[in-house]
């Protein structure tokens, strides 16, 4: 049930919002938990698995992957959003909100909840949660007892290939990267059906990303700024260099080039 790991990574950044802003919840969502009280561990979804999807859920749902007593886990949860609701214009910015928080158990190692693209419509059928994610967008770190805390990921790519293919909807899922070593891991996600705006929410805009020198375009003078900030992966970056550090991971590397590459052929 793992995801493909591709070129382009999801972006985490911090950008000045212009022009119109637009939220949208998710029109679905739907949670596997494969493994442990909930039935046998067996890689696909069944009877013996529980899920939901606006059926009144309430309380955290777990995410968490590895050996527990002897028994293999994987919980999963993906959430499937309506383009069609979509008013923003020009879009240019698609980002997901997502509040994470840690398993309060020690000692545990940290957990990384993949965040990935999922192109099954939710709950047509129980194999739509067997279905592994087209690729990862991002790896998000949470720690043991690490209180909420708030995660951007950048979806624009993502979600302007889905429109220029004329698809009304997207989705993504979070999961448990996978790890070697088969330790338990756990992260929580607080969300209900009651109170929408728990769930993880696209925050749509018409601000520019890259727009290093501001002028409102996308040009050469952007990307020749963007190579002289590249200093590769872990460097810290500048604070002038900021704006071209769109996966905010506190660097300016070759994903960020890949990104502000297909990025300029798509944007308006």
């Amino acid at each position: 049930m793992s995801c493909l790991f591709v070129g382009w990574m999801g972006f985490f950044f911090s950008a000045p919002v212009s022009g119109q802003s637009q939220r949208i919840a998710p029109r679905a969502d739907g949670t596997l938990a494969d493994g442990g009280v909930y039935g046998p561990f067996d890689g696909t979804a069944d009877a013996a698995d529980w899920f939901f999807n606006g059926a009144g859920f309430e309380g955290a749902i777990t995410l968490q992957s590895g050996n527990q007593a002897g028994t293999g886990l994987e919980h999963r949860v993906v959430f499937e959003y309506d383009l069609s609701r979509i008013t923003v214009t020009p879009l240019r910015s698609i980002i997901l909100e997502v509040t994470l928080r840690g398993a309060p158990v020690f000692p545990m190692p940290p957990a990384d909840v993949a965040v990935g693209t999922y192109a099954a419509d939710l709950l047509e059928s129980l194999s739509d949660f067997s279905i592994p994610c087209e690729r990862v967008l991002r790896v998000l770190h949470v720690d043991p007892f690490q209180p909420p805390t708030a995660y951007r990921v950048n979806l624009t790519l993502m979600v302007l290939e889905a429109l220029a293919d004329g698809r009304d909807t997207v989705g993504i899922r979070l999961q448990m990267a996978p790890n070697e070593e088969a330790e338990f891991r756990q992260a929580f996600l607080d969300a209900s059906d009651s109170t929408p705006s728990t769930k993880p929410a696209l925050v749509l805009s018409g601000a520019l990303l890259g727009d290093g020198d501001g002028d409102g375009v996308l040009s050469l003078s952007d990307h020749l700024g963007l190579l002289a900030c590249l200093t590769g992966p872990g460097v810290p970056v500048q604070a002038a260099c900021r704006v071209f550090d769109l996966d905010l991971d506190g660097d300016v590397d070759l994903f960020d080039q890949a990104f502000l590459e297909a990025y300029r052929a798509m944007v308006p």
